[in-house]
């Protein structure tokens, strides 16, 4: 599924990619799953591009990968971009990121679509802004310009 997802001055282009058994097996103390489906979420324009995955856990996430589709695709008809962070130079910008990324995943209901938005945003931000994610997240954020 491919579309344009605009608002506050942004123009993404967003692009959204099953990946059918491409993981390997993960286990953790109590059960153990074998090869998972899931979902790439896919953010780009000419400046930067970010990667989120939707990938549910089966019989431990709260939802199906159906419905983090289902969740994914309505906001990608209906994006809640509001106003990117800029707010003076990029290194400005980096300190309002986390509360961007959270008014932005507001509107989704299950928490593998969230984790998919919220890491492909922080991901086209880290690279537009050439920053660390961990910078974006509220390490401290230097101003690359200078010495």
């Amino acid at each position: 599924m491919r579309s344009v997802v605009e608002g506050g001055g942004l123009r993404l282009q967003a692009r959204l990619i099953d990946h059918g058994g491409a993981h390997r097996t993960l286990a953790n103390a109590r059960v153990a799953w074998g090869t998972r489906e899931g979902l790439v979420l896919e953010l780009a324009d000419e400046h930067a591009t970010g990667i989120g995955e939707a990938t549910p856990l089966p019989g431990h996430s709260p939802e199906s990968l159906a419905e983090a589709r289902a969740d994914l695709a309505r906001w990608l008809r209906e994006p809640s971009l509001a106003s990117p962070p800029w707010s003076g130079s990029p290194w400005e910008a980096a300190r309002h990121v986390t509360e961007w990324l959270a008014q932005q995943s507001r509107s989704l209901a299950t928490p593998s679509a969230r984790f998919a938005l919220e890491t492909a945003l922080l991901d086209y931000w880290s690279r537009r802004l050439r920053v660390a994610p961990w910078e974006l997240l509220g390490g401290e954020v230097r101003d690359r310009r200078s010495p």
